[in-house]
Protein backbone atom coordinates (compact mmCIF):
# COMPACT_ATOMS: atom_id res chain seq x y z
CA UNK A 1 0.00 0.00 0.00
CA UNK A 2 2.98 1.98 0.57
CA UNK A 3 3.42 1.97 -3.02
CA UNK A 4 0.67 3.64 -4.22
CA UNK A 5 1.13 6.94 -2.53
CA UNK A 6 2.66 9.26 -4.83
CA UNK A 7 3.34 12.44 -2.62
CA UNK A 8 3.79 15.59 -4.58
CA UNK A 9 6.57 17.33 -3.33
CA UNK A 10 10.30 15.64 -4.72
CA UNK A 11 11.53 15.41 -1.52
CA UNK A 12 9.29 13.13 -0.17
CA UNK A 13 9.97 10.31 -2.73
CA UNK A 14 13.09 9.08 -1.54
CA UNK A 15 11.73 9.08 2.07
CA UNK A 16 8.73 7.22 1.31
CA UNK A 17 10.87 4.87 -1.01
CA UNK A 18 13.39 4.64 2.17
CA UNK A 19 10.05 3.86 4.73
CA UNK A 20 9.03 1.20 2.01
CA UNK A 21 12.19 -0.11 2.26
CA UNK A 22 12.80 -0.34 6.12
CA UNK A 23 9.01 -1.68 5.98
CA UNK A 24 9.94 -4.41 3.68
CA UNK A 25 13.23 -5.46 5.50
CA UNK A 26 11.41 -5.65 8.91
CA UNK A 27 8.66 -7.54 7.75
CA UNK A 28 11.66 -10.29 6.38
CA UNK A 29 12.50 -10.65 9.63
CA UNK A 30 8.93 -10.76 11.57
CA UNK A 31 6.83 -12.79 9.22
CA UNK A 32 9.19 -16.16 9.04
CA UNK A 33 8.99 -15.48 13.50
CA UNK A 34 5.29 -14.96 13.89
CA UNK A 35 3.32 -18.16 15.03
CA UNK A 36 0.32 -17.22 12.78
CA UNK A 37 -0.54 -14.58 10.50
CA UNK A 38 -3.99 -14.17 9.61
CA UNK A 39 -5.04 -12.57 6.25
CA UNK A 40 -8.86 -12.78 4.64
CA UNK A 41 -8.17 -14.31 0.78
CA UNK A 42 -5.68 -16.35 -0.86
CA UNK A 43 -4.43 -12.89 -2.57
CA UNK A 44 -3.74 -11.60 0.40
CA UNK A 45 -2.02 -14.69 1.88
CA UNK A 46 0.16 -14.78 -1.60
CA UNK A 47 1.62 -11.15 -1.07
CA UNK A 48 3.35 -12.55 2.22
CA UNK A 49 4.72 -15.43 0.35
CA UNK A 50 7.91 -13.48 -0.80
CA UNK A 51 9.21 -12.73 2.76
CA UNK A 52 8.96 -16.17 4.17
CA UNK A 53 12.63 -18.44 2.92
CA UNK A 54 10.75 -21.34 1.75
CA UNK A 55 7.15 -22.80 0.85
CA UNK A 56 6.50 -25.14 3.62
CA UNK A 57 6.94 -22.24 6.40
CA UNK A 58 4.51 -19.89 4.54
CA UNK A 59 2.00 -22.67 4.12
CA UNK A 60 2.24 -23.39 7.80
CA UNK A 61 2.19 -20.20 8.92
CA UNK A 62 0.35 -18.10 6.83
CA UNK A 63 -3.42 -18.85 7.05
CA UNK A 64 -6.65 -17.89 5.12
CA UNK A 65 -9.90 -17.18 7.20
CA UNK A 66 -12.50 -15.61 5.50
CA UNK A 67 -14.67 -12.81 6.42
CA UNK A 68 -18.18 -13.70 7.65
CA UNK A 69 -21.28 -11.57 7.85
CA UNK A 70 -24.41 -12.46 9.80
CA UNK A 71 -27.05 -13.11 7.61
CA UNK A 72 -29.65 -13.08 10.10
CA UNK A 73 -29.24 -9.39 10.77
CA UNK A 74 -28.88 -8.52 7.01
CA UNK A 75 -32.47 -9.67 5.80
CA UNK A 76 -34.35 -7.65 3.34
CA UNK A 77 -37.16 -5.97 4.91
CA UNK A 78 -39.21 -3.36 3.02
CA UNK A 79 -40.24 -1.47 6.41
CA UNK A 80 -36.94 -0.64 7.49
CA UNK A 81 -35.97 0.43 4.18
CA UNK A 82 -38.90 2.70 3.95
CA UNK A 83 -38.47 3.85 7.42
CA UNK A 84 -35.15 4.56 6.42
CA UNK A 85 -35.48 6.87 3.20
CA UNK A 86 -38.47 8.69 5.28
CA UNK A 87 -35.33 10.15 7.80
CA UNK A 88 -33.17 10.48 5.29
CA UNK A 89 -36.14 11.97 2.69
CA UNK A 90 -35.11 10.13 -0.03
CA UNK A 91 -37.01 10.31 -3.22
CA UNK A 92 -35.92 8.02 -6.37
CA UNK A 93 -33.22 6.75 -6.94
CA UNK A 94 -30.65 5.69 -4.31
CA UNK A 95 -27.13 5.03 -4.75
CA UNK A 96 -25.10 4.42 -1.84
CA UNK A 97 -21.77 3.85 -0.57
CA UNK A 98 -21.16 2.40 3.25
CA UNK A 99 -17.57 1.97 4.95
CA UNK A 100 -14.50 3.40 4.92
CA UNK A 101 -13.62 6.84 2.81
CA UNK A 102 -10.14 4.99 2.55
CA UNK A 103 -6.87 6.29 -0.05
CA UNK A 104 -7.31 3.53 -1.94
CA UNK A 105 -11.50 4.28 -2.56
CA UNK A 106 -12.05 5.89 -5.68
CA UNK A 107 -15.39 7.51 -4.63
CA UNK A 108 -14.51 10.63 -7.02
CA UNK A 109 -16.22 9.13 -9.34
CA UNK A 110 -19.68 8.97 -7.34
CA UNK A 111 -19.33 12.93 -6.96
CA UNK A 112 -18.59 13.22 -10.96
CA UNK A 113 -21.80 11.33 -11.65
CA UNK A 114 -23.49 13.58 -9.20
CA UNK A 115 -22.11 16.76 -11.02
CA UNK A 116 -23.23 14.74 -14.43
CA UNK A 117 -26.42 14.50 -13.07
CA UNK A 118 -26.86 18.20 -12.08
CA UNK A 119 -25.61 19.55 -15.92
CA UNK A 120 -28.56 17.60 -17.73
CA UNK A 121 -31.73 19.38 -18.73
CA UNK A 122 -34.56 17.38 -16.74
CA UNK A 123 -32.02 15.71 -13.98
CA UNK A 124 -33.77 12.42 -12.61
CA UNK A 125 -34.88 12.23 -9.12
CA UNK A 126 -31.76 10.12 -7.57
CA UNK A 127 -29.39 10.81 -4.83
CA UNK A 128 -25.88 9.64 -3.36
CA UNK A 129 -25.26 9.03 0.21
CA UNK A 130 -21.80 8.09 1.54
CA UNK A 131 -21.79 7.09 4.45
CA UNK A 132 -18.80 6.94 6.97
CA UNK A 133 -15.73 8.56 7.87
CA UNK A 134 -11.76 8.22 6.62
CA UNK A 135 -8.59 9.96 5.25
CA UNK A 136 -9.97 11.17 1.98
CA UNK A 137 -13.74 12.89 3.67
CA UNK A 138 -11.95 16.37 3.68
CA UNK A 139 -11.32 15.83 -0.13
CA UNK A 140 -14.32 14.62 -1.27
CA UNK A 141 -16.08 17.41 0.80
CA UNK A 142 -14.15 19.70 -0.93
CA UNK A 143 -14.50 18.38 -4.57
CA UNK A 144 -18.51 18.74 -3.64
CA UNK A 145 -18.33 22.34 -2.65
CA UNK A 146 -15.90 22.77 -5.74
CA UNK A 147 -18.60 20.84 -7.56
CA UNK A 148 -21.61 23.12 -6.66
CA UNK A 149 -23.79 19.86 -5.49
CA UNK A 150 -26.92 20.35 -3.60
CA UNK A 151 -27.12 17.77 -0.70
CA UNK A 152 -30.55 16.64 -2.92
CA UNK A 153 -27.89 15.01 -4.37
CA UNK A 154 -25.27 14.45 -2.48
CA UNK A 155 -25.35 13.61 0.83
CA UNK A 156 -21.85 12.83 3.49
CA UNK A 157 -23.69 10.94 6.54
CA UNK A 158 -21.83 9.93 9.80
CA UNK A 159 -21.03 6.18 9.92
CA UNK A 160 -24.61 4.44 11.17
CA UNK A 161 -25.13 2.31 14.07
CA UNK A 162 -24.68 -1.54 13.13
CA UNK A 163 -28.74 -1.76 14.09
CA UNK A 164 -29.17 0.69 11.07
CA UNK A 165 -27.21 -0.95 8.44
CA UNK A 166 -29.48 -3.41 7.12
CA UNK A 167 -32.51 -0.99 6.91
CA UNK A 168 -29.51 1.86 4.62
CA UNK A 169 -28.72 -1.46 2.32
CA UNK A 170 -31.98 -2.50 1.89
CA UNK A 171 -32.90 1.12 1.21
CA UNK A 172 -30.00 1.64 -1.38
CA UNK A 173 -31.22 0.97 -5.61
CA UNK A 174 -27.96 0.06 -6.10
CA UNK A 175 -24.85 0.07 -3.65
CA UNK A 176 -21.20 0.59 -4.69
CA UNK A 177 -18.06 -1.10 -3.72
CA UNK A 178 -15.29 1.45 -4.67
CA UNK A 179 -11.52 -0.50 -4.02
CA UNK A 180 -8.67 0.73 -6.74
CA UNK A 181 -6.86 -2.02 -8.58
CA UNK A 182 -3.75 -2.41 -6.80
CA UNK A 183 -5.52 -2.48 -3.23
CA UNK A 184 -8.06 -5.45 -4.49
CA UNK A 185 -5.06 -8.31 -3.44
CA UNK A 186 -4.37 -6.97 -0.13
CA UNK A 187 -7.88 -5.20 1.02
CA UNK A 188 -11.43 -6.43 1.15
CA UNK A 189 -15.00 -4.98 0.72
CA UNK A 190 -16.68 -6.49 3.82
Amino acid sequence: VLGQLNPSHPLLRPCLHFVTMLWHEANRLVYPNAERIFTLTASMADQLRPYFPNEALWRERVLVIPPWADNQAMRSSATAAQIFRQKYCVHGLLLSYSGNLGLTHPLETLLEAAAQLETLQSPPEAQIFLIGKGPKLRSLLRQAHELQLPQSRLRFLEPLPYSELPASLNAADLAVVALDGPSSVVSLPS
